[in-house]
């Protein structure tokens, strides 16, 4: 690669044109992408909630069923064990729901010509 002269002064206000296109092109790509994470999170938040309440539905049953005391006592930790997972998964989905980890920076500016050799 070389540096061409010629027309340099003219070729910045097409390289500032073609930076705010570029910027408006990623704005657009950056809100689909979240949007898509969004959709995509509450799904999962749904499916996670539907598994917790049989989870918990399943664990409520065991221990009113249960007589003995260490049963009940290893039931209990298992429903508190279950909601500090669901309370975790559901904090992980939410925050992967609103993030958008599309960046762009320039890298380079210029123009290429090619020439038959």
């Amino acid at each position: 690669a070389s540096e061409l002269t010629e027309g340099s002064p003219d070729c910045a206000s097409a390289f500032d044109d073609l930076d705010q296109r570029h910027h408006e092109k990623w704005a657009a790509a950056q809100a689909d992408h979240i949007a898509a994470n969004q959709q995509l999170a509450e799904h999962r938040i749904q499916s996670l909630s539907v598994s917790q309440r049989a989870r918990v539905k399943t664990l409520e049953d065991q221990l009113t069923k249960a007589t003995n005391d260490r049963i009940r006592v290893m039931k209990q930790g298992e429903m508190a064990r279950a909601n500090a997972d669901f309370e975790r998964r559901l904090a992980e989905l939410k925050q992967a729901g609103s993030t958008g980890d599309v960046r762009a920076a320039p890298v380079m500016f210029g123009t290429i010509r090619v020439r038959a050799s």
